[in-house]
């Protein structure tokens, strides 16, 4: 198994309670400091979650726990497996919806 690019972090964040209250903190802090006056910028970060249901809830906690702080966030771009390894635009390398659905 290779490892993944330098730019490219996974985090498993385990089995310890619900999965929402610990992502958010995480990616809060995966950012470095943030508070009042400077908005938790989280636009150039993936978020792959099982469902669109849960990315939009992912999203709303984003939001509530940075106005905990007196701030704003700009959202990371959340996106289901299924989307991801859809086709964008003509690419033919891209998986076809059997491969992803396999996958």
């Amino acid at each position: 198994m290779s490892n993944p690019p330098a730019n490219i972090r996974r985090r498993f964040l385990g089995w310890g309670g619900p999965l929402l209250e610990r992502a958010v903190p995480w990616l809060a802090e995966s950012q470095g400091e943030w508070g009042p006056g400077r908005p938790l910028d989280l636009s150039r970060t993936l978020v792959l979650v099982p469902t669109r249901q849960s990315g939009r809830r992912l999203r709303e906690a984003l939001a509530a726990h940075a106005a905990g702080r007196g701030s704003a966030v700009f959202p990371p771009v959340v996106q289901t497996p299924d989307a991801w390894l859809s086709a964008s635009g003509e690419d033919d390398a891209a998986a076809s919806r059997m491969e992803v659905l396999l996958a």
